[in-house]
């Protein structure tokens, strides 16, 4: 196959995942077999994952069992002793793999900012079943970080009500930072202020 044929099959694959909802989680996809490794590679470069990290990935353990990569990721988010593959690889975790809420939740309170940062934003893509890791969030919201802070933000307002975490989203809406406190704002708005049970 040449390139410019598997660049299309690449894109039509991707065009198919679309239509069937696959592509917002590859875990989606998963059970249908509709992932070919060149769809989890470009998958998680799109989600914005280092080129030269993904690259690594794929000599490691590659692309074509979903399952060896992500307990591939998880040991390198508890392992790795370079934080920026720590980082990456809670990226990566979070973008193929939202059901991977407990080592997400242990990378909140990584000594690195950037690994945390990353844990935090994947939880906004994880959503309600990442309800377990509020109070992990809640706590993130006064890390020193301003960037753990604002996806600590963004994560709290994508779990739904919870009257925890709008207390804690009202008084990070006073955030020494203002983007923190747009984001704090904004995940109020998404989860109904005082509509918390």
């Amino acid at each position: 196959m040449n390139d410019r044929t598997r660049a299309l099959s690449v894109v039509l694959t991707l065009a198919a995942l679309v239509v069937t909802g696959a592509c917002n989680s590859p875990e989606a996809g998963k059970a249908s077999g509709a992932l070919p490794p060149e769809a989890v590679k470009l998958h998680l470069t799109l989600q914005g994952a280092d080129p030269a990290f993904v690259q690594q990935l794929e000599g490691a353990v590659g692309f074509s069992d979903l399952d060896r990569l992500v307990q591939h990721l998880i040991q390198l988010l508890h392992t790795e002793r370079d934080p920026k593959r720590r980082a990456q690889a809670a990226l990566c975790l979070g973008s193929l793999a939202p059901n991977s809420v407990e080592p997400l939740t242990r990378a909140l309170s990584d000594p690195d900012p950037d690994v945390a940062m990353y844990a935090a934003g994947a939880f906004v893509k994880v959503g309600p079943p990442g309800r377990q890791a509020i109070p992990e969030l809640i706590k993130a919201l006064h890390h020193d970080n301003w960037n753990v802070r604002f996806f600590a933000a963004e994560a709290l307002g994508a779990m739904g009500p919870d009257p925890q975490s709008e207390l804690a989203l009202t008084d990070a809406e006073h955030d020494a930072n203002p983007a923190v406190g747009k984001a704090a704002t904004e995940a109020l708005q998404r989860i109904g202020r005082g509509t918390s049970p």
